[in-house]
């Protein structure tokens, strides 16, 4: 796709059935006067008139970014998680149709849940009534004002295939002061609007700021999970587990262990992980050199030439590093990549000790290091059904190294 497209925003007005390209920034955006259905206490209006409620709907967006969809939602008054959760009635939602009928099959809904704002889908039966409420995992949610909401969501998580779908967002509201039951509503737009997912892969990203990372900051509960010495056996089962719980990471690979496992590789970034520069052969090269030099460009051509990805991220082997080797990686536009968060699993003490491990250092900002090749790493992938299933509910984000440094990442 163009990059001339990247930013450009579509408004809902007026598009009646056509399909819209979501992707690479690419968004479908319904502005207030388009809503035409509010309703005050059961009665229609075709206009926005008399008193604003809370929840009345003044924007909303659905926007493709890679792998994940970004739903921003602007209201009248506050957006408060707690406040909709209170009464029964009060909802804030994005309902997803199947494509060509007027019929909803889920939605994603603000809710609080332990005193935090989620995102809850639920299923929609014939009748429009939710069932099988799950809050998604690897959300983001972010309030750039008190009645601003911004949500990225991993598209898997809310039921998106590739291809067409239609999607409205829908608000009502209920309370003591004019809108009792049935309550007051809204839609934007006033029809659902057509769009079209599409299969974004990464192809690369872009190296900025220090040279040297173990960490990023500590102020937000979001970690990255690495894993080294790969493809493997074992990589294909460290991808199920990462997308059963919704995490993202970033495999830092050899270069010579990259023969016959394309597929795998493939399969990494289809999930929206990133690969990463572990050198050819895994010697110690902090003594820098022509020798460091090309260990770094064979393994990044390896990988740019086997599946279409450019690195941008670089992990000395055995962590042995020094300003020379920093500096070759640099000069090949890669970042060195170090850790603050190392439970020597590549020695197997055992799944559980793995697991304690990591939890007991692990603190926000961190980088984890583990690994998905260089021997059995069966402990390894155990290990990591519980690490991240415990950093979920620890509130805590996980995320490729490259999301975690803030760092810019192309899709081909």
């Amino acid at each position: 796709m163009s990059n001339t497209f990247n930013r450009k925003q579509l408004t809902a007005r007026g598009l009646g059935s056509a399909a819209l390209l979501l992707a690479c920034g690419v968004s479908l955006a319904a502005p207030a006067a388009a809503s035409t259905d509010r309703t005050r206490d059961g009665s229609a209006a075709n206009a926005p008139t008399g008193p604003q409620w809370p929840l009345d709907l003044r924007a909303a967006t659905l926007t493709q970014k890679g792998l994940n969809v970004v739903l921003s939602l602007r209201t009248s008054g506050t957006i408060s998680a707690a406040s909709i959760s209170a009464l029964d009635g009060r909802s804030l939602c994005v309902e997803l149709f199947r494509p060509g009928t007027g019929v909803a099959v889920r939605r994603l809904c603000v809710k609080a849940v332990d005193g935090k704002p989620r995102i809850v889908k639920e299923d929609l039966n014939g009748a429009g009534d939710p069932s099988g409420p799950k809050v998604l995992p690897g959300v983001s949610i972010s309030r750039p004002a008190s009645n601003r909401l911004v949500a990225t969501v991993p598209a898997t998580g809310a039921g998106l295939g590739i291809g067409k779908f239609r999607w409205q967002a829908s608000s009502a509201w209920v309370d003591s002061a004019g809108c009792t039951v049935p309550g007051c509503s809204d839609r934007l737009p006033a029809s659902p609007a057509s769009a079209r997912y599409v299969k974004a892969v990464p192809s690369g990203c872009v190296a900025k700021g220090a040279s040297v990372r173990s960490n990023s900051s500590r102020a937000h509960r979001v970690v990255a999970i690495s894993f080294d010495d790969g493809p493997s056996p074992y990589t294909a089962g460290m991808l199920a587990t990462l997308k059963r719980h919704g995490a993202h990471a970033t495999f830092f690979e050899v270069g010579n262990q990259m023969s016959g496992r394309s597929a795998v590789q493939k399969q990494i970034l289809a999930q929206g992980h990133m690969i990463g520069d572990h050198s050819w052969s895994h010697p110690v090269l902090s003594g820098g050199g022509t020798f460091a030099s090309s260990e770094l460009r064979r393994t990044k051509a390896r990988i740019t030439s086997q599946v279409g990805f450019t690195p941008c991220l670089f992990r000395a082997p055995y962590g042995a590093i020094s300003s020379s080797l920093v500096g070759i990686a640099r000069a090949q536009s890669m970042l060195t990549i170090q850790w603050d968060v190392d439970p020597t699993d590549w020695a197997r003490p055992g799944s559980g000790a793995i697991a304690s491990r990591v939890l007991a250092q692990v603190r926000p900002g961190s980088i984890i290091l583990m690994h998905d090749g260089g021997g059995d790493r069966s402990q390894s992938v155990a290990a990591a059904d519980t690490i991240l299933s415990t950093l979920s509910r620890r509130g805590y984000r996980v995320v490729s190294v490259e999301t975690l440094l803030g760092l810019k990442i192309t899709y081909g």
